[in-house]
């Protein structure tokens, strides 16, 4: 069966990236028992990963926790954090209503794509720093707007210039 004739003409030019490429790669190495230390984001020492202190925090879970840890969340985060976040944020000056004013996402994939949605139009001009995290320029390119890499020199305020030379308004990720 030809499954080519079910992408959209998006899903059909979808080509691996970089990054991709190079977690399958050192995917298919540890298959073969090579010992690997990834250094690209997503793929971590397995024995940096504190399974214990989330084992024994699992075992004295109680039978309430239980219930609540099986449910989906809340699609603008789990709400004790939110509030520990906004006592946080009050202690650096800033007050939010952790009820209405504060979302956690799952990842900045989620919130690059939701800030976005929420606040470009097609044809705006995004500004990205270069090099950059490869899905900024992604997210950007999904919502048709037109990603603008700006050399990150290092020094205060290297991007706000990018923006300032422009003679068109741009966002900056």
């Amino acid at each position: 069966m030809d499954t080519e004739k079910f992408y959209s003409s998006l899903g059909a030019s979808y080509q691996p990236g970089v990054l991709t490429t190079v977690v399958l790669a050192a995917e298919e190495l540890k298959r073969q028992g090579k010992k690997i230390i990834g250094l690209t984001g997503g793929m971590y020492d397995e024995e940096s990963f504190p399974w214990r202190e989330v084992k024994e925090i699992l075992a004295d879970a109680t039978e309430a926790d239980w219930r609540v840890m099986l449910q989906y969340g809340g699609t603008r985060g789990y709400q004790p954090l939110r509030e520990e976040l906004s006592k946080w944020m009050k202690g650096h000056g800033i007050t939010v209503d952790p009820y209405t004013e504060l979302m956690v996402t799952t990842g900045s994939q989620e919130a690059l794509d939701l800030a976005a949605r929420i606040f470009l139009d097609p044809g705006d001009v995004i500004i990205v720093g270069s090099p950059t995290y490869p899905s900024a320029k992604l997210i950007g390119w999904l919502h048709l707007t037109q990603p603008l890499a700006c050399t990150c020199t290092g020094k205060s305020g290297s991007e706000r210039a990018c923006i300032e030379s422009l003679s068109y308004p741009a966002w900056l990720v």
